[in-house]
């Protein structure tokens, strides 16, 4: 989502000016100054100042804090994200990667519209049966983030109907006239699964006889569904956050990235807190 009022930055000299000079944020002025806006914080362990400190300094002041680190930092970073920051970007911090920071509250933000959940059902998520509380609350946050762009992950036990829900958020979308494309993350080999979602080229590796697309260039201006994603090997998620962030994919056996426009949404019975 794009970010709502200024966006500020925190971290090193070189982190500060460079995103300054891109005209990309503007340097954390005074405490009183940052309440209602972005701050993204530079996560460096040599930093002069504690990261996590400033994480929930700045998110105790009111401020949506997003935490900007390089790959090798991640395990680190996740610790922000606990400690209050909204979320992660990977160094180095694109245009690109700042249309994914979540908004900040303000109180220009217009109220949202309302919307008829019976009626959005009837026409997005007719599949979906029965009647409960939870459902009504699940369909009512689907109908608001349909026309988002924004990553979604869906959580819920086995046979609840997360992929009916994900198909309904596509159905509701602008892009519901692209593919929707649906991966399940348990049943691709860990040694496969950099090529089943990114693709190859001929010749990349033993086996590969023909060049393939991954499922990402399949989803190309659709929706991409990574289902079960909390069984997903953790060695794809750094590469997973910089498709989140560029938008960006590498063909196993090549070096030149390609521009992709997906959505992606998570779903998974598992609690990954």
């Amino acid at each position: 989502m794009l970010t709502q009022g200024p966006l500020h930055s925190v971290g090193s000299a070189e982190f500060v000016e460079g995103l300054l000079r891109a005209g990309l944020a503007t340097p954390a002025g005074a405490a009183e100054d940052l309440p209602k806006t972005t701050v993204l914080v530079e996560f460096d362990e040599q930093a002069e100042y504690s990261p996590l400190d400033k994480v929930r300094e700045l998110e105790a002041q009111g401020c949506t804090v997003v935490v900007a680190c390089r790959e090798r930092s991640l395990p680190d970073a996740v610790l922000a994200v606990q400690a209050g920051a909204s979320g992660i970007l990977l160094k180095p911090v694109t245009a690109s990667s700042l249309r994914q920071l979540p908004c900040a509250d303000t109180e220009e933000t217009a109220p949202a519209p309302e919307i008829d959940i019976a009626a959005w059902r009837a026409q997005y998520a007719p599949e979906m049966i029965g009647s409960s509380f939870a459902l009504e609350q699940a369909l009512a946050i689907a109908a608001r983030a349909a026309n988002c762009n924004c990553p979604v992950l869906i959580t819920g036990e086995n046979g609840t109907g997360k992929e009916l829900l994900a198909r309904a958020l596509h159905r509701a979308s602008s892009r519901a006239a692209a593919p929707f494309v649906a991966v399940n993350c348990p049943a691709i080999p860990k040694e496969l699964v950099e090529s089943e979602l990114f693709g190859h080229t001929r010749g990349a590796f033993t086996g590969a006889t023909v060049a393939r697309e991954g499922r990402f260039a399949v989803a190309d201006n659709g929706t991409l569904l990574l289902d079960e994603i909390g069984e997903m090997d953790l060695s794809i998620q750094s590469k997973l956050l910089r498709v989140l962030q560029d938008f960006q994919i590498t063909r196993v056996g090549e070096s030149r990235p390609q521009q992709v426009d997906v959505r992606i949404l998570a779903a998974t019975n598992r609690d990954l807190e």
